[in-house]
């Protein structure tokens, strides 16, 4: 291993994480790890010592293999049918989510001394298990192209899974592992039921955003056409004697003014008016009486 320290190679890498492994208590947790722990020594039994590094990553572990690219996807799906099964008679199921990618990794060691790994090959790893479901196996497309190509048995064990963006805004190209169950054929492993509650509350937390919206957008409607319903009000409040008033008044001014060049014309214009403004006012002040009420002078 000291003459591959500091260089550069492709390898295929596994990452796994256990689900929740930080909400357990201690004695749990130190259950869970034995059992995961047991699990990783299975999944790599036929995997040389030499051919292989594993890094404890607390909650889960990271895998690089150096010998056939295959060794990743057998293993994982050693260690992902053991789970299944365990957890079927289990108090403490177990949860696992993994992720397989073909990459640059940089062979270092760690404070320790010990054989350690780097590079973008183990950050894409971990990325692609990011997405899995629990018990669930996603691998890159860069790992999908290579191990799809050995064999034909190999190439149908898989399903396209579409694009996913990590934190990064990194596009990942993703393929997710068959289930393999007895002599039904290949099941994929559906969603969980965590992912589906998140998807509903998404659209609800949309479909709200959207009917404040259209509420908030009707009440500032609402309040512009109230601010401008009192000029209108005002103005249709005005007694039509004054706006008759007002227009006739501006009529004969009109009138007068265009005739300045007769001033005979303009003193008759002005006399008229003088009479109808006179004759207006007295038939105001004066009420509608009857003969007899005016003889009786309940008429004033």
């Amino acid at each position: 291993m000291n003459d591959r320290v500091n260089k550069t190679s492709i390898c295929s890498i596994s990452f796994l994480d256990i689900v929740d492994y930080s909400k357990k208590t201690d004695s749990e947790q130190i259950e869970i790890k034995k059992q995961f722990n047991n699990l990783i020594n299975l999944g790599l039994k036929d995997v040389a010592q030499d051919d292989r590094i594993v890094l404890d990553t607390g909650d889960g572990a990271a895998i690089a293999y150096k010998g056939s690219p295959e060794e990743a996807l057998f293993s994982c799906m050693t260690i992902r049918d053991e789970i299944l099964k365990s957890n079927i008679h289990s108090a403490m199921p177990l949860y696992v989510r993994l992720g397989i990618n073909l990459g640059p990794v940089r062979h270092v060691s760690d404070i320790n001394g010990q054989p350690n790994i780097i590079g973008d090959g183990i950050n894409v790893a971990q990325r692609i298990m990011s997405f899995a479901n629990p018990n669930q196996i996603l691998v890159s497309r860069s790992y999908y192209e290579v191990v799809s190509r050995l064999t034909h048995e190999i190439s149908q064990m898989f399903d396209y899974s579409g694009v996913k963006n990590d934190k990064h805004m990194r596009e990942h190209e993703i393929y997710s592992v068959r289930l393999m169950v007895g002599d039904k054929g290949p099941v994929v492993i559906k969603a969980d039921s965590k992912s589906r509650l998140e998807s509903i509350q998404k659209w609800v937390f949309a479909s709200l955003t959207v009917f404040l919206s259209i509420v908030l957008l009707w009440q500032t409607n609402n309040t512009q056409q109230q601010k401008v319903q009192p000029i209108n009000t005002f103005e249709s409040k005005v007694p039509l004697e004054q706006k008759t008033s007002q227009s006739t008044e501006q009529s004969v001014t009109e009138d007068a003014d265009s005739s300045s060049l007769n001033p005979n014309k303009k003193n008759q214009v002005k006399l008229s008016w003088d009479k109808m403004k006179q004759s207006m006012n007295k038939g105001a002040k004066e009420p509608n009486c009857s003969p007899a009420q005016k003889s009786m002078k309940h008429c004033n």
